[in-house]
């Protein structure tokens, strides 16, 4: 009760897991009420952004306080400064290959694999604001969202797409490919963007069927549906 949900992920055995400004919470149909998790070994399970699971079995929690966070039964390690660049952790991102890219505040995403994290910096400069979700086209080329726009890093160089390059707004927090190939960026003021080869093919927002400019999540669904979350 009062309590903001921020993330859910169901797991293979239909327990969902529940991320919340306070803490962790799993709930399956043989349990009367969810099991909740706030704190452990003094990480504070708080300001909870997104849950994800990869091919080890391993729970992946990213924590807008305490960092990012990794469950496995019934042990927790806290990966957190120096080994990522920031505590302040907004997205994570797992490529089908397992290796794990994150998004925090800061002007660059960490690349995590084999146990290992390495920064990659970012050139265009994102206002302090950092990194709100990535996508791993290829090796060559990932899509970060920024208040900045969205910037291509691709075989090293940067590409920028903001107002100034006429997108509808600078903050985005949200990429989607979808399996016709075409991107889907979610941006905070600006509505949803499809997205193309360099070009803008059509604009999302208020004016033709969204209820908000402000979007929050963007998924496909098995028949090539686009679900948009607003605010």
């Amino acid at each position: 009760s009062n309590n903001h949900i921020n993330a859910l992920m169901v797991d293979e055995w239909s327990s969902v897991w529940i991320g919340t400004e306070r803490g962790l919470a799993r709930y399956h149909s043989t349990l009367e009420v969810p099991e909740q998790l706030v704190s452990k070994d003094n990480i504070d399970f708080v300001r909870i952004t997104n849950i994800t699971k990869d091919k080890e079995g391993n729970l992946w929690v990213t924590s807008n306080r305490s960092g990012l966070i990794r469950l496995r039964e019934t042990n927790i390690t806290n990966i957190q400064a120096p080994q990522i660049s920031s505590n302040r952790v907004n997205i994570i991102h797992e490529t089908p290959a397992g290796r794990l890219y994150v998004g925090t505040d800061a002007n660059q995403i960490d690349i995590c694999e084999n146990n290992q994290c390495k920064p990659l910096v970012i050139k265009t400069s994102v206002d302090g604001n950092g990194v709100r979700d990535v996508f791993e086209e290829s090796r060559n080329s990932i899509w970060l969202a920024t208040y900045s726009g969205m910037i291509n890093i691709k075989n090293g160089k940067e590409i920028q797409y903001s107002a100034a390059q006429g997108m509808p707004a600078d903050d985005f927090r949200t990429i989607l490919k979808d399996r016709q190939g075409n991107f889907w960026f979610g941006s905070r003021s600006g509505g949803l963007v499809k997205f193309r080869d360099g070009k803008i093919l059509k604009l999302y927002g208020q004016k033709n069927g969204l209820e908000s400019n402000y979007i929050m999540a963007v998924t496909e669904t098995s028949t090539g549906d686009i679900y948009v979350g607003t605010h």
